[in-house]
């Protein structure tokens, strides 16, 4: 097939019975030609992670013979792949090792029902962010005789902070 709407039919007249009559033309037989090559689609939750973290891979109709070794981490490694074969959607667990990571299927990773191999996905991207916050004090004067404001900057949001989480000495 050449073009994506293909049908079939057998000519009025093609073939003849024992008794000379000539075969009718027959209803034509539509098919689809699907010459088209799945296309990962990747997707996460987060893109700034500190563990791991789950990716899911939809390929937009079902894939044969996806496995872990079809996925190129960057900066992590696979963890465990859910999904079988025949499945569209499938989810892999990213274990990040270092500060970028970047998940990408390669091409011809898996194939889909017609023999059509897969193309490489655009890479996902992620930030492995493994810093501890570190506080930065300041305050309008360092020279006071009396009550001072100071300004606490953790450089990122931090949860769960309170006045327990403070030492002042001398005061």
């Amino acid at each position: 097939p050449t073009a994506e709407d293909v049908a079939v039919t057998v000519n009025a007249g093609a073939a003849t019975d024992d008794f000379v009559n000539e075969t009718l033309v027959s209803d034509p037989l539509p098919a689809t030609f699907d010459n088209a090559a799945p296309t990962p689609d990747l997707s996460t939750a987060d893109d700034t992670v500190n563990v791991a973290f789950d990716v899911t891979k939809d390929f937009g109709e079902s894939v044969f013979g996806f496995t872990a070794a079809g996925i190129l981490v960057t900066g992590g490694d696979v963890t465990t792949l859910v999904g079988e074969d025949g499945d569209a959607v499938y989810t892999a667990t990213i274990t990040p090792t270092a500060e970028d990571v970047a998940v990408t299927v390669n091409a011809g990773a898996a194939t889909d029902d017609f023999g059509n191999e897969t193309l490489v996905s655009d890479p996902l991207p992620a930030t492995f962010d493994n810093a501890a916050p570190t506080p930065v004090l300041s305050t309008a004067d360092d020279t006071v005789n009396g009550a001072f404001d100071v300004t606490i900057d953790f450089g990122e949001s931090v949860f769960g902070f309170t006045a327990a989480g403070i030492l002042v000495t001398g005061g």
